[in-house]
C-alpha cells in the first residue's frame, strides 16, 4: 500500500482497525472484552462497534442497545483486553512528525521516500518529510520480556504467614464469624487494559531469564501522590 501523505497513512491503519475489529466481534464470545478508559479515571467493558464524527459506538452487557459516547471524553481504548491478537515479530518502528508511530521494518530510504514492510498494511511508503525517527532496534539488544498481555504473566509476592500467638483473650470462634461477616478482601493486583493496577503493598514479579546486566523500561502512573 502506497501513500502520499501522513493524513492518508493514519486513515488506512484505522480504517484497517475498524475493519479487524467489526469482523472479530461475535465469532468468539469467550475473547476477552475490550476496554474503554475516560478522562475522569472511569472505565467501561464491552465491545466496540465503530467510530466516526466524533462519536464512538459501544456494546455493554447490561445495555440493550448499542451505546454512543463522545470521543474527546475517552483518553484510551484498548482492543482484546490489552492482549496482543498477535505478537510482533520484530519491535522496530518509524516515527512520524507528530509523534505517532508505525511497527514494521525498513525496506528502503531515499532523499524523498521511507518504505517500511508492516503485518498489518503490507509495504507503506512515507514521505521523507513526515518522518522524524527510525528504530530498527529500539530496545539496543535482544528482547527478553514484552509485556504484560495477560493477567497469568506475573506473579504476586506474599509473605510468610506469621506463627500463631497463645492469647487467652481471644475467642477463634469469635473471629471466624467476624471473618466470615467481613467482604472479601480486594486483590492486590488486578490485569486490565494492557496492565496491572495495584490495590495493596503487595510486590509483583515475573522471570524474565535475562542475564546479569539487563535494560528494564516500564509506564508507571498513579492517582494522587506516590507513596515511597
Amino acid at each position: 500500500m502506497k501513500c502520499g501523505s501522513r493524513p492518508r497513512i493514519t486513515k488506512a491503519i484505522l480504517a484497517l482497525g475498524v475493519a479487524l475489529s467489526s469482523s472479530l466481534l461475535g465469532e468468539n464470545p469467550s475473547q476477552p472484552e475490550d476496554l474503554l478508559r475516560f478522562r475522569n479515571g472511569d472505565s467501561l467493558h464491552g465491545s466496540f462497534l465503530g467510530l466516526g464524527d466524533g462519536e464512538l459506538r459501544w456494546r455493554h452487557s447490561e445495555a440493550a442497545e448499542p451505546i454512543t459516547l463522545r470521543t474527546d471524553k475517552i483518553r484510551r481504548l484498548s482492543f482484546n483486553g490489552g492482549r496482543a491478537r498477535k505478537n510482533l515479530r520484530s519491535p522496530s518502528f518509524v516515527q512520524l512528525a507528530d509523534g505517532d508511530r508505525i511497527p514494521g521494518t525498513l525496506v528502503s530510504l531515499d532523499p524523498e521516500r521511507l518504505e517500511i514492510d508492516t503485518e498489518f498494511a503490507g509495504r507503506v511508503s512515507i514521505p521523507r518529510e513526515f518522518v522524524s525517527q527510525i528504530a530498527p532496534a529500539p530496545h539496543g539488544g535482544h528482547v527478553q520480556y514484552i509485556g504484560p498481555f495477560s493477567d497469568g504473566e506475573w506473579n504476586i509476592i506474599t509473605p510468610p504467614d506469621l506463627p500463631a500467638t497463645d492469647n487467652p483473650e481471644e475467642n477463634p470462634e469469635e473471629n471466624k464469624e467476624e471473618a466470615e461477616e467481613q467482604d472479601p478482601p480486594e486483590a492486590p493486583w488486578v490485569f486490565s487494559g494492557g496492565a496491572y493496577y495495584s490495590n495493596g503493598q503487595l510486590p509483583i514479579a515475573v522471570d524474565t531469564h535475562a542475564g546479569d546486566r539487563s535494560r528494564i523500561r516500564f509506564t508507571l502512573a498513579w492517582r494522587n501522590r506516590l507513596n515511597t
